[in-house]
């Protein structure tokens, strides 16, 4: 599980450069809102909806969600051996008690336990009656032997 020191910093770093990314040195993030040259030797950045955080081995997928719509963002089609699921957390985007089921911010934790290349999918669906989908992403990533974690790719999937 990431800590939560981990999580907060890297909210902190997200919320300061929310579009262009703060990447390493060598690494560049597009100008254009969501487009990021790949490879990048991921610390934080951000790509189409989503806000990505890395850290030893650990990767936070932060995303708007509503999981009282019965969709909710899942892990699915990878390597068990290679990437561990954590936990899920939500953070309300409205702090009005009286504003159940509005949408929140989903933060989507994973771990990846071995060195070297693995994808998986990351996908917008209910997760019962028949697993209705609505968006997917496939990502490619590399687990370097230091503990970090490069982003190869990141692409949409037209069908699972």
């Amino acid at each position: 599980m990431l800590s939560k020191s981990f999580i907060a910093s890297a909210l902190l770093a997200l919320a300061a450069a929310p579009v262009s990314g703060d990447c390493a040195a060598e690494n560049t993030v597009a100008a254009a809102a969501g487009s990021a040259a790949f490879p990048i030797k991921c610390q934080s950045f951000s790509y189409e909806r989503f806000d990505i955080a890395c850290s030893q081995r650990k990767i936070a997928i932060t995303v708007r969600t509503n999981p009282t719509t019965g969709f909710d963002w899942h892990f699915r089609n990878y390597d068990e051996t290679r990437l561990k699921v954590n936990e899920t957390r939500y953070e309300p985007l409205n702090k009005d008690p009286l504003l159940a089921g509005a949408p929140s911010t989903g933060i989507y934790e994973a771990e990846l336990v071995a060195d070297g290349k693995t994808v998986f999918d990351f996908v917008y669906m209910r997760d019962w009656e028949g697993g209705e989908r609505s968006d997917a992403y496939r990502f490619d990533v590399t687990a370097e032997n230091d503990g970090s974690i490069t982003i190869e790719s990141i692409s949409p999937i037209k069908e699972l």
